[in-house]
């Protein structure tokens, strides 16, 4: 497969975006992929943010809480978890009763209840989502430390 920004060289670096559920996927060889993104590690040279193991992903952190955006690496497990935290966090915070991963109506109903964010009361919904990262880097660093046992 050939990076899909120079057509030449081949693609090393497959990133995937996901914003409410819809997935964009970049395929780019190492050279593109550090020119549009400038000063950042690459997996290679990076570390899981929770546990230190190698990363698999990278995911952009707390952007809905106001806070600048941050990209963070994790490896499998913990990207698996963290995205699972995430979700089930976020139907609790936005009231979308008998949430499961494993149901893609759920899913829709977060997705659709997200795009309708504005018509929730600012301050309550600041207030829902104050804590927010703090509540997350506490449940990866428990959840790490329990898997490890």
């Amino acid at each position: 497969m050939l990076c899909e920004k120079c057509h030449q060289k081949p693609a090393t670096v497959f990133f995937t975006q996901i914003i409410c559920g819809i997935a964009t996927k970049t395929s780019t060889c190492r050279e593109c992929h550090e020119a549009d993104n400038p000063g950042q590690a690459t997996l290679r040279e990076t570390e899981c943010h929770y546990c230190g193991e190698k990363p698999a992903y990278r995911q952009v952190g707390y952007p809905i809480t106001g806070e600048p955006a941050q990209l963070i690496a994790a490896c499998r497990r913990c990207s698996k978890e963290r995205m699972h935290f995430l979700l089930t966090r976020m139907s609790s915070i936005l009231n979308i009763e008998n949430f499961s991963l494993d149901n893609p109506d759920s899913l829709k109903s977060l997705r659709e209840r997200v795009w309708q964010v504005d018509t929730i009361n600012k301050e309550d919904f600041e207030r829902k989502f104050r804590d927010f990262p703090q509540e997350l880097e506490e449940h990866m660093k428990k959840w790490v430390k329990e898997r490890d046992r």
